[in-house]
């Protein structure tokens, strides 16, 4: 909260930001996830650091294998699964939104949405990271 004699003065961003609403309908294919499982999966896997090219930030990410057993940390023996690298921070932040979630994926570059069906028409948007960039 700014001081009474204080002002503020935002400064724009010279960018154009997607409608949201685009967004609502991402993920063609859902695969149901226990939340604390996929919680505590994240925690014992392995990651890989990246850096941020902008700003020299290193972050881990996480391999996501969706199968047709569901979502497995890691990789997989599947030869039909597809991988998906996620920032581990992020995800791990998303699934604490709820205990059933719902992950909805189109392919490895697209966004991630998240949703809980408990709390119908709300989802968190997950950007996915390029696993075949160099580390």
């Amino acid at each position: 909260m700014p001081l009474p004699d204080q002002t503020f003065i935002p400064e724009l961003v010279d960018v154009d930001f997607p409608s949201y609403r685009s967004w609502l309908g991402l993920g063609n294919r859902e695969v149901p996830v226990d939340a604390s499982a996929l919680t505590a999966a994240l925690n014992a896997g392995t990651t890989e650091t990246f850096t941020r090219d902008n700003d020299g930030v290193a972050y881990d990410v996480s391999r996501l294998s969706i199968t047709s057993r569901g979502v497995e940390v890691g990789s997989s023996d599947d030869p039909d699964a597809l991988v998906i690298g996620v920032n581990r921070a992020f995800l791990l932040d998303a699934l604490g939104t709820g205990d059933q979630l719902t992950l909805g994926l189109d392919d490895p570059i697209a966004p991630l949405a998240i949703r809980n069906p408990d709390r119908d028409g709300t989802l968190s948007i997950l950007m996915p990271v390029r696993l075949d960039q160099p580390v």
